[in-house]
């Protein structure tokens, strides 16, 4: 049986990784709905998903901070707290104080800005969250804004651009009672950004992903050995292969189908959709690789 702790962790990091990737989506879905038919009122319902995800990302973060105050001292999840102030004054614990401070200041821009007034702002906590988390895993033993720890930080970025965009147009931004949707006016010139920023998203989810795993694994000798880490990326990888399958379709015959035929946009959802499941089950596979050591830390 895994150790609670350990199950604990992947769980907190996937909770955080969710919530963090909305936030991200929602944000450049924003930006592209200002001034758009319906924009203001899309802005205004993807408000209830924010404060939502940020509240999620805020309780994964919470959880990972107590996590890893019983990993640390060896104490038991119900005696963790024992430990929490001592390690919060380690590099992981100020880390950690970070990343909980930039969520709940995200949530606190997006409940007194409905509308999305302070966007720019809002840019700035993300990408202070982005740098803060870069550093809680493996890339943070390299030092800050170290080629590691930048590489990885737009790692983060890229992957919460790709499934936080999807997530979003799957569900609200999309839906067949959206006011973009409903005037059809701008949903074509949406659909097109997003298929356009997802692959640039991908791209760099590419290379950077190419740099982690040269520096974590060295080599490709090390995967031979089947352990927890090789069957995880695995999976990972597998997942990130089928949705990149499913968003190559969307974009070479579900979009044209759009401009010919705007029923078609039902279809090009639905793909969305079973996208984004697929990505999640890559995060939450990318989630138990936090709590495994890649083959160069053996």
């Amino acid at each position: 049986m895994m150790d609670p702790v350990l199950m604990l962790q992947a769980m907190a990091a996937f909770m955080l990784s969710v919530g963090y990737c909305w936030l991200v989506g929602s944000l450049i879905a924003r930006r592209w709905l200002v001034g758009r038919a319906g924009g203001g009122d899309a802005v205004r319902q993807l408000r209830t998903f924010d404060l939502w995800a940020s509240g999620l990302a805020i309780v994964g973060a919470l959880l990972v901070l107590m996590a890893g105050a019983a990993a640390m001292s060896g104490l038991p999840l119900a005696d963790a707290y024992q430990a929490l102030l001592p390690m919060l004054g380690t590099d992981f614990g100020r880390t950690g104080c970070v990343v909980l401070l930039a969520l709940i200041a995200l949530f606190g821009l997006r409940w007194f800005a409905p509308s999305g007034a302070w966007w720019s702002v809002e840019l700035g906590g993300l990408l202070l969250l982005t740098f803060a988390r870069a550093s809680m895993g493996h890339a943070g033993e390299a030092g800050l804004l170290t080629a590691t720890h930048v590489m990885e930080a737009l790692h983060l970025a890229s992957i919460g651009a790709w499934l936080g965009i999807v997530l979003v147009s799957a569900g609200p931004a999309l839906a067949p009672s959206a006011p973009m949707v409903v005037d059809g006016g701008d949903a074509n010139r949406y659909l097109a950004r997003m298929s356009d920023a997802a692959m640039v998203a991908v791209l760099v989810v590419a290379v950077t992903g190419a740099y982690n795993g040269w520096h974590r694994i060295g080599s490709v000798g090390a995967l031979l050995p089947a352990n927890g880490y090789v069957m995880a990326l695995t999976v990972k990888l597998s997942m990130v292969a089928v949705a990149l399958c499913l968003g190559g379709f969307n974009k070479l015959f579900g979009l044209p189908m759009v401009v010919r035929d705007p029923r078609a946009q039902t279809t090009v959802r639905a793909l969305l959709q079973i996208e984004a499941v697929v990505l999640l089950a890559a995060l939450f596979a990318a989630s138990w690789l936090t709590i495994l050591a890649p083959p160069t830390a053996a």
